[in-house]
C-alpha cells in the first residue's frame, strides 16, 4: 500500500476507486432511483406536515419560524428532485432527508432507508 493512500484517510479525503480496490474498501455503487420533486414534496409532507401557500416548510434542520425550506428540481438531472434551506444552507436529495429524520446514517442503512422510502411512496421500485 502507497504511503499517499494512508494521507487521503488521514486528512479526510475521499480515496479513488483505485486506492479503494487495493486496501479492500467496498467499491459498489449505492443503487439510488431518482426521486421527482412530487415524489419528494410527498415524504418532506409526510415528516414535517403541509407547506404554506408558497410550498415552503419551516426548516426541520434548525429552529425556524419563517418557513425557508424548499424542494426543487435538479438542474443537473432533471428528473430528481433535491431540497434546500435558504437560511442554514442544508441541501441534499430525498434518501439524505429520510437518514437526518430517522437518525441513519446513510452509508450503513441504506437498504433501510430505501425500504422506508418505498414504504411512504406507495411501494414505488
Amino acid at each position: 500500500m502507497r504511503s499517499g493512500t494512508l494521507h487521503k484517510f488521514k486528512i479526510g479525503l475521499k480515496p479513488s476507486r483505485s486506492s479503494r480496490r487495493k486496501i479492500g474498501l467496498k467499491t459498489e455503487r449505492l443503487d439510488r432511483r431518482d426521486i421527482s420533486t412530487q415524489e419528494l414534496k410527498k415524504l418532506i409532507t409526510h415528516y414535517i406536515g403541509e407547506p404554506d401557500k408558497y410550498g415552503r416548510w419551516c426548516c426541520p434542520f434548525h429552529d425556524d419560524k419563517n418557513p425557508s425550506f424548499r424542494a426543487y428540481q435538479s438542474k443537473k438531472k432533471l428528473s430528481k428532485g433535491r431540497y434546500i434551506c435558504d437560511s442554514c444552507d442544508s441541501r441534499g436529495d430525498a434518501y439524505n432527508f429520510i437518514a437526518f429524520k430517522e437518525g441513519l446514517n446513510i452509508e450503513d442503512n441504506f437498504t433501510d432507508i430505501l425500504n422506508r422510502t418505498n414504504e411512504i411512496l406507495g411501494g414505488h421500485s
